[in-house]
């Protein structure tokens, strides 16, 4: 009968152990708020305790006849503190495991995510330059448009209300790999990319790297933009070739022309060996 529900069991087990895995993040962070509550309440009690302890050695103390018997009544009472404290410093311990945990688990995960990122990025770049010498120019161009306009449909802001006003311009851009809409005009944008790619390549005032964060702050997009993971985690390396293809348009959800700002970003901090 046992051996009839083995299959049963570890098939169970392993539900149980995907569902942990999937879950680690929030499971974590219940346990860890859970013993955090309950290493506050101990140490509460405890300190209570260890309290009425000091007061009973120095009571003992006290009256004490002699140096050796007050050792002993010191190492008894640091003993039985030590018992007492085990509780919250067991708790509090806990509570640090699942924070270093979960952190660990969201770092991880973020650098998978970036590296996932950075791989289809470079295969889509792939894909576009290989693109106009196998159909041709003009069908590579009717293919991009397709792509950008079911980019919009699927992941834009669907009102006008989203749109960023920078203040250079009334041309409406939509911007891919952060999902936004803004309004400048095609210098500026053009010229946002053009300083990243002189940063990197200018002889004079060569940089290793640019992040977007600067790019986005020559559109000059809301600083929470150019602080986002994004903006601080992806960019151009030095030697690399920076621009921007302006020519993708199409209609935005309140039926107003846009243009498509397309381009590719390198994962600068991605962790590449996961």
């Amino acid at each position: 009968m046992f051996t009839n529900l083995v299959p049963s069991i570890l098939k169970g087990s392993k539900v149980i152990q995907s569902f942990v895995i999937k879950n680690s993040g929030p499971i974590l962070t219940t346990v860890g708020v859970a013993s955090l509550l309950a290493s506050s309440v101990a140490m509460y009690k405890a300190a209570v305790k260890v309290k009425i302890e000091k007061e009973k050695a120095e009571e003992k103390i006290a009256v004490a006849p002699d140096e050796e018997t007050i050792k002993q009544i010191k190492r008894g009472a640091a003993i039985k503190v030590a018992k007492i404290m085990l509780a919250p410093v067991l708790f509090a311990g806990i509570c640090a495991f699942c924070i270093i945990s979960n952190n660990y688990i969201h770092l991880k995960k973020q650098a998978g995510l970036a590296a996932a990122y950075a791989l289809s990025e470079q295969t889509l770049k792939d894909y576009e330059d290989s693109l106009e010498p196998i159909v041709g120019k003009k069908k590579a161009e009717a293919v991009r448009e397709e792509v950008a306009h079911k980019d919009v449909e699927r992941n834009a802001p669907k009102t006008e209300d989203a749109v960023i006003d920078t203040g250079k311009g009334n041309t409406l851009f939509y911007e891919p790999k952060i999902g936004i809409w803004f309004r400048s005009n095609h210098d500026a944008v053009r010229n946002a990319f053009l300083s990243a790619h002189n940063s990197i390549n200018d002889m004079k005032v060569r940089k290793e790297e640019v992040r977007m964060e600067k790019i986005y702050k020559d559109l000059n997009l809301p600083k929470s933009i150019q602080d986002s993971v994004y903006a601080q985690s992806y960019g151009f390396l030095e030697g690399q070739s920076v621009g921007c293809n302006l020519n993708q348009t199409g209609t935005s959800p309140w039926d107003e022309p846009y243009v498509y700002v397309n381009y590719h970003a390198l994962n600068i901090d991605g962790d590449m060996t996961l």
